[in-house]
Parts: C-alpha cells; sequence; structure tokens
C-alpha cells in the first residue's frame, strides 16, 4: 500500500481515480490507497513522493541483487519513521501518557 503526498499526486496528472492504481516500484509493487493533503511533509521538511506501509519492509532496497534492508528488525537502521493521525480526543498535551509505554521500550532496547 502506498499513500501518495499531494506534489506527486499532481506530478502523475492529478487523477481522482488514482486510488487503486498500482505503482511499479525497483522491487515491487504498491496499490495506491491515498492522497495526502497539500503541504504534508511527514516529518521531513521536504516529503518524499510517496509513504509505503510496513509490510512493504522487502521492497525497501533499491540495489537490484543486494538484499533489502532490515529496517524492523536491526536496531542500527535510521532509514524509518512512523507516521500516524491521532485519535480523537488526544492531543499534544495527554498524549505523552499514551506514548511513555512505547517510549519506555525503546530505552531499554537500547
Amino acid at each position: 500500500m502506498a499513500i501518495l503526498t499531494h506534489a506527486f499526486w499532481e506530478r502523475l496528472g492529478s487523477d481522482p481515480a488514482i486510488l487503486g492504481q498500482t505503482l511499479r516500484l525497483s522491487r515491487g509493487f504498491a496499490t495506491v490507497v491515498g492522497v495526502m493533503p497539500p503541504g504534508f511533509t511527514g516529518d521531513r521538511l521536504a516529503a518524499p513522493a510517496f509513504f509505503l506501509s510496513l509490510g512493504a519492509e522487502d521492497m525497501l532496497n533499491t540495489q537490484p541483487g543486494q538484499s533489502p534492508r532490515k529496517i524492523l528488525s536491526d536496531r542500527t537502521q535510521r532509514h524509518f519513521s512512523i507516521t500516524g493521525r491521532l485519535k480523537k480526543g488526544l492531543n499534544a498535551k495527554n498524549l505523552g501518557g499514551a506514548l511513555s509505554t512505547l517510549n519506555s521500550r525503546f530505552a531499554q532496547a537500547d
């Protein structure tokens, strides 16, 4: 699954019927499931062309013939980030409690 940035969707022709279409990647294919709003860059100053689901890990190496990076199991890899939407009712003030368990697990793993 892939979610396109608005700018990339525009470069592809701004086709409103793009949902469900397939993108060909260097190591596989991804189905377009959404388009982000204009200006969304995730946690980066400049957004990538699209965002992939966690299940796309095996497609993330762009060098044919090489093993894919193990970004979900190798803690030395720093090419991975998670972007999510806040559940209704959560905000910056009350989010800390919801993430405290996850944050403590990161500290233990490192």
